[in-house]
């Protein structure tokens, strides 16, 4: 691995297209939907499932996933408990190479503090 950054991070920044916590309305449960830019979920409140056609991710408070932008994808979760995110959908021309180096095992074996 290079000591230097590629320069596609440093040049080109997120654009955050929206940022901010929800209540997840149960539709996005009950449905495959494309993500239409790439997004970040970060549990709150709740537990849910990320479900994509090869994988599904169970998530609790505190968990992060990222979902590549277009990825068909339904958010499972209990409706009667509820699910509140912080919720981060971006444009990043850097994304692709991004996700080359970073999934959501990478997340998930990082330390919660």
């Amino acid at each position: 691995m290079s000591d230097t950054l590629d320069p596609i991070f440093t040049q080109h920044l997120p654009e955050v297209r929206m940022f901010g916590r929800m209540v997840f309305d149960p539709i996005w449960a009950e449905r495959m939907h494309p993500a239409a830019g790439h997004e970040v979920l970060h549990v709150v409140r709740g537990r849910m499932e990320l479900v994509t056609a090869d994988r599904r991710r169970r998530l609790g408070p505190g968990d992060t996933a990222l979902v590549r932008a277009g990825t068909p994808h339904r958010d499972a979760f209990d409706a009667h408990e509820g699910l509140d995110i912080l919720y981060c959908a971006f444009d990043w021309p850097a994304a692709p190479r991004y996700f080359e180096q970073v999934s959501n095992d990478t997340i998930a074996a990082l330390d919660g503090d």
